[in-house]
């Protein structure tokens, strides 16, 4: 699931409505349904108007959907809500990614530089194979 399908999971077991929620985060209608991404100012406001919607789970796909009110007891408001504080962990998950990416970019350029050069081989064979029969004749 992307972002913006977790997040509609997460509305409809909470029962809320997309309406609820465009109100509630002050984010434009059909928002949850145009493209995937989200942004990272767009998910610090989710986050800050859905205290209980675990973070982890809805950027990682780790741990349960919801927090529970124990849990939440444990954390203040303050804490939850404070927008450095939504924001740097965005932040980090959003470089551990691109991190990620880059390494992604990194083995496709050795794999394209690996095809280029079997071509260039495959190339190179098919020409000395020809000026091969051209000598034999």
């Amino acid at each position: 699931m992307n972002h913006k399908e977790k997040l509609i999971h997460y509305l409809k077991e909470k029962g809320y409505s997309k309406n609820s929620f465009y109100e509630r985060t002050g984010l434009s209608q059909g928002f949850l349904d145009r493209g995937k991404s989200l942004g990272v100012d767009n998910a610090s406001t989710i986050l800050k108007a859905y205290p209980d919607l675990n973070i982890f789970w809805f950027i990682m796909g780790e741990g349960n959907m919801i927090v529970s009110p124990d849990a939440l007891n444990n954390i203040s408001s303050k804490d939850i809500r404070n927008d450095v504080f939504v924001k740097s962990i965005l932040q980090l998950v959003e470089n551990t990614l691109k991190g990620k990416l880059d390494e992604l970019e990194n083995v496709l350029y050795l794999i394209l530089a690996d095809l280029k050069a079997k071509d260039a081989i495959s190339e190179t064979t098919k020409e000395l194979s020809k000026t091969n029969k051209d000598l034999s004749k």
